[in-house]
């Protein structure tokens, strides 16, 4: 990626934008409206245009974990389909599925039942359930690649 071509279009989202804030930093707040970038990341453009389709498509809360699954998928055919073309940024679609594989993969590590690794069912925010056993399990809140699983 041509650190140039990044500036610009820094630049052309900051004045097509002007609620959002754009930061050197690996976060997305989407309360503060904050859209974090790491600049020299061969796919920092894409990674941008990701975070901010979140904002795009307001995506502030959820409240299942599958729910969660959901937005990153929206987001990234908002990219796709919108903010990739409106700026000239090549979409790879790769990225895209290799990114929501990361989110696929917490969903199930959560939602397995920790006694009979059956796929179970969240209960609320933090607790799952399995249908086989009725085991039931506490989740953290934690979006990590760590997963945190405890036995209620």
């Amino acid at each position: 990626m041509n650190m140039r071509n990044f500036d610009a279009l820094i630049d052309k989202l900051r004045e097509d934008f002007p609620g959002v804030r754009f930061e050197e930093a690996e976060v997305w707040r989407s309360g503060d409206r904050v859209v974090g970038f790491v600049a020299g990341d061969e796919n920092g453009e894409l990674l941008l245009l990701h975070e901010l389709a979140h904002i795009v498509l307001r995506h502030e809360s959820y409240t299942r974990d599958v729910e969660l699954v959901r937005m990153e998928m929206e987001a990234w055919e908002e990219v796709k389909s919108t903010l990739a073309p409106r700026y000239g940024v090549e979409f790879k679609a790769e990225l895209a599925e290799s990114q929501l594989d990361t989110y696929r993969e917490w969903l199930d590590k959560r939602s397995r039942c920790p006694k009979c690794n059956y796929t179970g069912w969240q209960v609320n925010s933090a607790k799952y359930q399995c249908p086989l056993c009725r085991d039931e399990w506490r989740v953290g809140n934690s979006v990590a690649r760590q997963v945190y699983r405890q036995k209620s």
